[in-house]
């Protein structure tokens, strides 16, 4: 009889899912006062799970981040996990 266990290796954390999630999605919501802005294609995600946005120069949230008295700007950012579909094939 063998004494040896065989155990699965720990699937990711939480956090690593959302950060997977996020690096993937291509498009986030994000509300400031009075404000709400579709960003399609406009961040990154880093190694640590940080969220870069990157907003036009010319563009209002830029312009709000500029005018924010302390160099920050509350915020709440949303997106949606879709799951993975498989690819349809055509029917001859």
């Amino acid at each position: 009889m063998s004494t040896h266990a065989t155990l699965a290796p720990p699937g990711p954390t939480a956090a690593e899912h959302v950060r997977t999630v996020l690096a993937r999605a291509i498009s986030l919501s994000l509300t400031t006062a009075g404000q709400d802005y579709d960003l399609i294609g406009m961040h990154s995600v880093g190694a640590d799970g940080s969220i870069t946005l990157h907003s036009q120069p010319d563009s209002p949230l830029s312009r709000q981040i500029t005018e924010a008295s302390d160099g920050g700007l509350a915020a709440l950012l949303e997106f949606t996990a879709c799951p993975h579909h498989s690819r349809a094939h055509p029917r001859p």
